[in-house]
């Protein structure tokens, strides 16, 4: 996806990015990647887990605990009188007495501390829809102008709240795709090329946006394979053993695999391992769709024309950037080559939707799949079969750009008093392919209501530990 402006302004948000924010936290180098080594290096005991926009607030989880702050009556009235979630607290006069060491038998009767209760109380719902709004109004994939803004977003709030801010800037291997495209080639009754463009929700701007990325899976790698199909279940270990005392062989085939049992990432690994040439996943309705109940928009669970998009990176192994593990992913350090990396997939794979799915699944032969196996597909060849006979041949075309770019993690701090060295990490990743109104928004949003309660207690005269 190239940088862009959005097409639509922001929805459900009160909250306005200003763009020249960039000369406080950072500057947007997107359109600009620097010169970055791809050399080999040697593995390390260390794997480096980045996220894409990460909160760091410097203080011990246990200070909650342990910092106690006990205001008088007339205190306690104005800080929960507040009816505004928007109002900034009424500055509190500090008393010599105001703080004192709190221990696990210093509660009330609900089991919190009255600095946990005081902080729960100002949780605000309305602040969290319109955090939620502002990050989720567009999409906003990693290393994209979108992208940006939120971290300027998030960093602008950090300091609304009274929390030190800043953006980092890394540069991570990332992946979108060029070119996609799957058919089927036997057998005769059954060609088609199948439909990889996602259906539109009446009603949800969302899934109609043009900035919206298309259906594809994180870090494949590209290929034009045509080979015959096998089904897989669930990509499980168990599952290849089947297969494997079946006798059906699997090398150079392409595997169609639903989600479900396992993380995506393991499902390529394991076919990659058993030597077949790409994978195909689909989300089936057994799973995630109609056989659990009602479909988006009508309820939650997925409607035949969704895909599910996703990494299949093999977080297993090591998280984080691929060609950086262990090591910041910063111009100057030793970046290994894509062909030298052991965690990214070295052959196509795409995801699908169960409404493409079933023309595959339809048209195959061979031994039945167990019972364990079968979906919630009516299938018109009576169930699910192996595709043992290799009557049924795909042509699967990808082209990726996986290549290195910028990310931005958005770092606020409050430093603690007496143990400064001492960290808790809270945090949540910000891109999101489409509008990511769930993951990452709803995370993202309930993160900065944390920043933001702990922002009035600062305000109040609260310190960490």
């Amino acid at each position: 996806m190239p940088l862009s402006t959005p097409t639509s302004p922001a929805r459900h948000s009160g909250y306005e990015t200003l763009e020249d924010a960039a000369e406080a936290y950072g500057t947007f180098h997107g359109r600009v990647v620097p010169d970055v080594d791809e050399r080999t290096r040697g593995s390390s005991k260390l794997w480096r887990s980045f996220g894409l926009a990460t909160l760091f607030l410097v203080l011990a989880s246990y200070m909650l605990l342990q910092s106690y702050y006990e205001p008088s009556n007339h205190q306690e009235k104005e800080i929960t009188s507040a009816t505004s979630p928007s109002a900034a607290p009424e500055p509190i006069q500090k008393s010599q007495n105001e703080f004192t060491t709190l221990s696990h038998k210093h509660e009330e009767r609900d089991g919190l501390s009255k600095l946990e209760s005081k902080f729960l109380k100002r949780v605000d719902t309305t602040e969290i829809r319109n955090f939620h709004g502002a990050y989720a109004s567009v999409p906003h994939p990693a290393g994209s102008h979108q992208d940006y803004k939120t971290a300027l977003f998030t960093a602008e709030q950090f300091e609304s709240f009274g929390i030190k801010a800043e953006i980092v800037e890394y540069y991570s291997l990332l992946s979108l795709p060029v070119h996609r495209k799957l058919s089927i080639l036997s057998p005769p009754e059954a060609v088609r090329q199948l439909n990889l463009t996602e259906e539109s929700v009446p009603g949800d701007a969302c899934t109609s946006n043009e900035d919206a990325l298309p259906p594809y899976l994180g870090y494949s790698d590209s290929g034009n394979v045509t080979a015959a199909v096998v089904y897989v279940n669930y990509a499980r270990p168990v599952d290849f053993q089947w297969l494997k005392d079946n006798n059906i062989t699997l090398e150079g085939k392409i595997a169609l695999v639903r989600y479900g049992g396992n993380f995506r990432g393991l499902k390529v690994m394991l076919a990659e391992q058993h030597g077949m040439a790409g994978v195909l996943i689909y989300s089936d309705p057994l799973d995630d769709g109609y056989g659990q109940g009602p479909v988006y928009p009508e309820g939650p669970w997925r409607p035949e024309g969704s895909f599910q998009r996703g990494s299949v990176q093999y977080n297993s192994i090591s998280g984080g950037d691929p060609l950086t593990p262990g090591f910041p992913s910063l111009p100057g350090e030793p970046y290994l080559s894509k062909e030298e990396c052991k965690t990214i997939p070295h052959i196509p794979t795409l995801p699908l939707s169960y409404g493409q799915a079933r023309y595959i699944l339809e048209s195959l032969g061979g031994k039945k799949a167990p019972d364990v196996w079968q979906g919630a597909l009516d299938l018109e060849n009576g169930g699910y079969f192996v595709g043992d006979d290799e009557a049924t041949v795909l042509n699967l075309d990808v082209a990726m750009d996986n290549s290195i770019g910028p990310i931005w993690d958005v770092v606020g701090t409050i430093e603690g008093t007496e143990e400064p060295d001492q960290m808790v990490i809270i945090g949540n990743h910000r891109d999101a392919w489409v509008c990511g109104a769930i993951d990452p928004s709803s995370g993202s949003a309930v993160m900065l209501e944390i920043a933001r309660g702990l922002g009035e207690l600062l305000k109040g005269g609260w310190k960490p530990r």
